[in-house]
């Protein structure tokens, strides 16, 4: 697996309108196969939510700042299709990927000897989690800072 150390992920919220949201599944559908050639796009999935269907999450991991800034003019026609479809602006929540089952996150963002490479605003070590409410008790008990922005 690729080594990314600025890689970070963002977890976004996604509502439809009343009635939309096999649409917005479409058009997401085609986004994610368009953006499968990015190679800066690491991970992509979508979910329904399942007490509320009208609501999409997408799960993302991206290389870098800069990966996520490209992937934004990749879809436009997709993305402009999606607009009337959707109710409100997206709610993205930027976090630090650390650990889990399935997605070796830790080789994303770790060098080959297994240590953090990032330092400074960056460091795994000093923003274990940006999204409130929604990381592990772990992360969060590792970071006394969140935060989350809407976009």
């Amino acid at each position: 697996m690729a080594h990314h150390p600025d890689a970070f992920v963002t977890v976004t919220k996604v509502v439809t309108e009343p009635g939309n949201t096999a649409a917005v599944l479409g058009i997401l559908r085609e986004i994610v196969v368009l953006d499968a050639g990015e190679p800066g796009t690491l991970v992509q999935t979508v979910q329904v939510d399942r007490a509320a269907p009208s609501v999409i999450w997408l799960y993302e991991v991206w290389a870098s700042a800069e990966a996520l800034e490209a992937h934004r003019a990749n879809g436009a026609v997709q993305r402009e299709r999606l607009a009337p479809l959707i109710s409100g602006t997206y709610e993205v929540h930027p976090c630090t990927p650390l650990f889990g089952h399935g997605l070796d996150l830790e080789a994303i963002v770790r060098g080959p000897d297994g240590q953090a490479t990032r330092t400074g605003n960056n460091s795994i070590a000093s923003t274990p989690c940006l999204m409130k409410g929604n990381c592990s008790k772990a992360a969060r008990a590792a970071s006394s800072d969140s935060a989350s922005t809407t976009v």
